[in-house]
């Protein structure tokens, strides 16, 4: 008896490995075909790590059907009457001969949970990760070869560069080498916008005497009168006054050619250059102080722009950029982020009055922090009454995500510092809108009362108004020093504030979907995660961060319905194969193949269209009963098949 439970212990345990092993090769070929035939859409770099995760998607995605197809081939054929065969006329139980099947069960609805709950998804979003940097290579390296072909090498350097931090094993590395080598430097400096310390000298050196001295010793003795005149304005010493004439008399050696009052208009022109740049500094620091980031930023452009050598400038100029960009996108950004495939037509609620609808939003893996970036296209924020009507509506035609929870509706151009996107408001509330006319010119206040119709203390917006309009606009309410974030939050926020909160993480709201079949592989903790957010409004109770509430209980019930479904049906398989299993010793007939397949297939299928069924089940539930109630019917109803199933199986004889 024990040799005989030992065989059908070692036909089922080594039945089980090679058959899955087969089954991941045959998901291996797969991947490999199709990578093969889809060139373009995976690059050579990614192709071992596509065909690995695509064959361990395709594993766990049909892991049901081939669940089933084992049992029937195990239970059926590869175990009959030929190992029931034992010495002394003893008879194995049923529960002895399925009992190493059952623990394959447990461990294969465990594979099936964690699958479902985060293998797929892990595996879906690194596939669509190497599908989007595939576009962003093959973008780069076309931009890359036009431009070098033009000799335009900095923008050919610039996209080589990005090229190589996706694709980082290639030949082009030669060229960027060759890039750098030769020209890079001297085309940074001619056509970078903003202006790059200058690495000789320490970080640590901020004094000003210091630096005068440094960039005297250096011969850069424009860079150094500048610093030497900033202390003598301040503390009129001698040394220092001398410095000063050390340097006027270099000069004068350097430009003898000059005469005596070429050289002093020259000298004039140079003072007049460096009053210029006193009084743009504090302009600028003006700016940085009243966290208008973006004037502070060109206002220090400009400055290095007549002398690139001044080092505080340049510190200064960068803590703008990095203040800017805190709360900002930078316009390049979103216009390369358009090659990207994104989503369209998002709605959430942000809180119980205030609801965010965007057109298209783009998810792009931030190369050098490794994390996704999400570009917003078209985004409007609607207010809503007590008697949810609306209220105001904000309009904004980009934005961007500054981190899982918040974005950003304020978009400029480093290259045009006329280029500015802020939120305008489409329908605003009288009380609103006069204290934006209160602070304006009596020419922008008639641009203003013309392109908005008022009607019962609110104002409206044209629908003809044209997009540059629309900019200008925006412009006016900002020089106006009003939030236009104040309309929605009913908040004194600070001025150049466009930071927004989602209602929950925007890697979670993106990857949901309304496509049930995605919905149902995204996570349980995910989905209760959005069910979480519920709006305590009586008259909108069925709406959580933008999703239907009775969509996601459906998702919820239905998502563990499956997993008892897994089991359940696996278990019943089990007793089907045993009672269909050949009922002779020797050879096995060819058709007995063929219908342990066919026979498995067409019970998916029926198992498919149960699955249809019971999401109407608990769609319509979603609507009469709350959400405890819908939860506890759902473990009622699937723990009656699971017993139903175990009691099937019960039933069995050897």
């Amino acid at each position: 008896m024990k040799e005989a439970l030992k065989k059908i212990y070692f036909k089922t345990q080594i039945s089980f490995s090679i058959f899955f092993l087969l089954y991941l090769l045959i998901c291996l070929t797969i991947s490999v075909i199709y990578s093969r035939q889809h060139l373009t859409e995976i690059h050579p770099q990614f192709y071992f790590d596509f065909v690995r995760n695509n064959s361990l998607l395709l594993f766990f995605q049909n892991l049901f059907l081939i669940t089933l197809i084992y049992f029937s081939f195990c239970y059926s054929i590869i175990i009959n009457r030929e190992d029931l065969i034992v010495k002394g006329g003893i008879n194995l139980t049923f529960a002895q001969i399925v009992s190493r099947g059952l623990y394959i069960l447990i461990f294969l609805t465990l594979l099936f949970i964690v699958g479902m709950e985060f293998t797929i998804p892990y595996l879906e979003n690194k596939i669509e990760n190497m599908r989007n940097n595939t576009i962003r290579a093959n973008n780069l390296i076309e931009s890359g070869n036009l431009f070098y072909k033009n000799k335009k090498y900095f923008d050919s350097l610039r996209c080589y560069e990005e090229y190589i931090k996706i694709i980082e094993s290639d030949p082009i590395k030669e060229r960027v080498r060759e890039l750098r080598i030769k020209i890079a430097d001297e085309i940074k400096k001619k056509n970078s916008v903003l202006i790059t310390e200058d690495t000789a000298i320490s970080n640590n050196i901020t004094d000003y005497i210091q630096l005068a001295e440094i960039f005297f010793q250096k011969q850069d003795y424009l860079a150094s009168l500048y610093y030497y005149q900033y202390i003598y304005d301040v503390n009129k010493k001698k040394d220092i006054l001398q410095k000063i004439e050390n340097i006027k008399e270099i000069l004068r050696y350097r430009n003898s050619m000059m005469t005596d009052k070429e050289f002093s208009d020259y000298m004039e022109k140079e003072f007049i250059e460096i009053k210029d740049i006193y009084s743009l500094r504090k302009q600028s620091e003006k700016y940085f102080y009243e966290e208008d980031y973006q004037k502070s930023l060109f206002t220090y452009i400009e400055i290095l722009k007549k002398n690139q050598s001044l080092r505080d400038i340049v510190q200064l100029q960068n803590e703008s950029f990095v203040k800017l960009s805190n709360v900002s996108v930078e316009l390049s950004y979103l216009e390369n982020a358009k090659i990207f495939s994104g989503k369209n037509d998002f709605v959430f609620f942000l809180s119980d009055k205030i609801m965010l609808t965007i057109d298209m939003a783009k998810k792009v893996l931030d190369m050098d922090k490794l994390e996704n970036t999400f570009y917003l296209y078209g985004v409007k924020i609607y207010k809503f009454d007590d008697n949810f009507n609306i209220k105001d509506v904000i309009y904004a035609p980009y934005g961007q995500a500054k981190s899982q929870l918040f974005f950003t509706l304020y978009c400029y151009s480093l290259q045009d510092k006329n280029v500015e996107y802020f939120p305008i408001p489409e329908i605003i509330e009288e009380k609103y809108f006069s204290q934006i006319l209160e602070n304006v010119s009596n020419e922008d206040e008639n641009y203003l009362l013309s392109l908005y119709d008022k009607s019962n203390y609110i104002y409206k917006i044209k629908k003809d108004v044209s997009d540059s309009e629309k900019i200008k606009t925006a412009k006016i309410i900002k020089e106006s020093k009003f939030n236009i974030k104040n309309i929605i939050y009913d908040e004194n926020s600070k001025f150049m504030d466009y930071i927004f909160k989602f209602p929950t993480d925007i890697n979670v709201l993106y990857n949901f979907s309304y496509d049930y079949n995605k919905a149902l592989n995204f996570s349980l903790f995910k989905l209760f995660q959005l069910k979480d957010f519920v709006i305590k409004d009586q008259q909108i109770v069925s709406f959580s961060a933008g999703f239907n509430n009775n969509f996601l209980k459906t998702a919820i019930t239905d998502k563990i319905s499956r997993i008892f479904l897994f089991f359940a049906i696996s278990l019943i398989f089990i007793g089907i194969s045993w009672r269909l299993r050949a009922n002779f010793i020797g050879n096995v007939p060819i058709y007995y193949f063929v219908l342990m397949i066919i026979i498995p297939l067409f019970i998916y299928v029926i198992i498919k269209i149960i699955q249809v069924f019971t999401t109407s089940f608990y769609s319509v539930l979603s609507h009469s009963v709350n959400f405890l109630s819908l939860l506890v019917i759902c473990f009622i109803v699937n723990s009656i098949i699971t017993i139903f199933s175990i009691v099937f199986i019960a039933t069995n004889r050897s």
